[in-house]
């Protein structure tokens, strides 16, 4: 992607530089669209070797992609074969909003234009409605690492249907989050908490790197709210340990992106016990009682 991206920048720079030479006007109407869009906000895990390209300047774009040693294919399709990679570029309108384009700078200091990630989410709605295409993982890839602006999505929607897509979509991953973080605690009839000071997770299996305390479990409330990133939300973890109540809290953004930890929990998140609010250094003295 790396690559794409670099090769985006200078082809925008040339097409800059032969606007400003012949028409004398800087064209700003330049957006990185499709695959490599959804490729650039899903960090690679899409891949494409497709970039899609809205400009305004159909014959300025002509004269730097030949430039640039690429080979026209058709009227809207360009290919470099030592690259590897392929253009299609089409005269506007935009589709999106304009003002959500989003620059970012390469590695190389060239400008990178690409549509947001809330066009991308509609874009790859639409794809799936009215092509019938398999991106509802992306979808929830993006609702999850990405803090959407649902009111912007069901303003951006043209239709009824697309409305009722998003709607349902939020519905759906709702209930799917509930689900996936109940499992995690109903399935363990006991944790484990790490005393090890080089690993402070709660584990629902022991290890061999750490050593632990057993933690039964008397209940797990789940709080989970309709957008992942609302701070004001947390996922709660209610224990025992010995004949003490202890609750560990933690963002529901925080739970999901856990890798440590097989439960999403760890001894930094603990909040109180017994109902009085305590510290990380109040539980790592508590803990120190039973050593």
């Amino acid at each position: 992607m790396e690559r794409a991206i670099e090769v985006v920048g200078i082809i925008f720079d040339f097409y800059q530089q032969n606007c400003n030479e012949k028409l004398n006007y800087t064209d700003d109407y330049f957006v990185v669209v499709g695959g490599l869009s959804l490729e650039f906000w899903t960090d690679s895990d899409y891949m494409t070797k497709d970039i899609n390209i809205i400009i305004t300047e159909n014959q300025k774009m002509n004269e730097v992609l030949g430039l640039l040693k690429f080979v026209k294919v058709d009227a809207r399709h360009w290919y470099h074969e030592e690259l590897d990679l392929a253009i299609e570029f089409q005269t506007g309108p935009y589709a999106g909003n304009y003002e959500s384009v989003k620059n970012f700078e390469t590695e190389l200091g060239f400008t990178f234009r690409v549509n947001s990630v809330e066009e991308i989410f509609i874009d790859r709605v639409r794809s799936i409605l009215y092509f019938n295409t398999d991106d509802v993982p992306w979808l929830i890839q993006l609702a999850i690492n990405f803090e959407l602006d649902v009111d912007y999505l069901v303003n951006a929607c043209e239709t009824s249907k697309e409305k009722e897509f998003i709607a349902y979509f939020f519905y759906k991953l709702q209930n799917m989050q509930q689900e996936a973080l109940q499992s995690k605690t109903n399935t363990y009839p006991e944790l484990y908490i790490s005393i090890s000071p080089d690993d402070s997770s709660i584990d629902s299996q022991k290890y061999e790197h750490s050593d632990y305390y057993p933690i039964p479990l008397s209940n797990a409330t789940i709080s989970i709210p309709y957008n992942i990133h609302d701070e004001d939300k947390k996922v709660k973890l209610v224990g025992s340990l010995m004949d003490d109540e202890f609750e560990f809290q933690t963002t529901a953004k925080n739970y999901f992106e856990s890798t440590d930890s097989d439960t999403g929990f760890y001894r930094e998140n603990i909040y109180a016990i017994n109902h009085n609010l305590v510290t990380i250094e109040d539980f790592e003295r508590y803990l120190g009682m039973f050593s």
